[in-house]
């Protein structure tokens, strides 16, 4: 989340500086004047960090399905499935038919806190 907030405190400089210039399309990863980014430029620009980096080959979309496996999974309630599925631009009923292979930790999780609350 740090990363996340210095990142759009940068931004925020960018955008004061350029005044007028800057396209505010609310992007996270944005070009140098708020605009979306070109994906072929960031797949390039992904594969050139990955490999310096020495790891395994990852494209922007392996990186959103890792991204939404890891939401899924991670989901502490319905609620947060569907906050998943917003971010991704899906509906609750696509991210449970795409991800379903990795919800049962994530219902077990759910089971074992509503057993735990007290007076049950």
């Amino acid at each position: 989340m740090r990363a996340f907030q210095t990142h759009r405190a940068a931004q925020l400089e960018a955008r004061l500086a350029l005044g007028p210039a800057w396209h505010d399309e609310t992007l996270v990863v944005a070009t140098s004047v708020g605009t979306a980014v070109n994906p072929d430029n960031l797949d390039r620009d992904l594969d050139r960090i990955i490999r310096s980096a020495g790891l395994p080959r990852l494209t922007s979309h392996g990186l959103r399905h890792t991204a939404a496996t890891h939401m899924t999974r991670r989901a502490a309630d319905v609620g947060e499935l569907r906050a998943a599925a917003d971010v991704l631009g899906h509906s609750p009923e696509m991210l449970m038919k795409v991800y379903a292979h990795t919800l049962p930790d994530s219902l077990r999780q759910i089971a074992n806190r509503i057993a735990a609350r007290p007076g049950r």
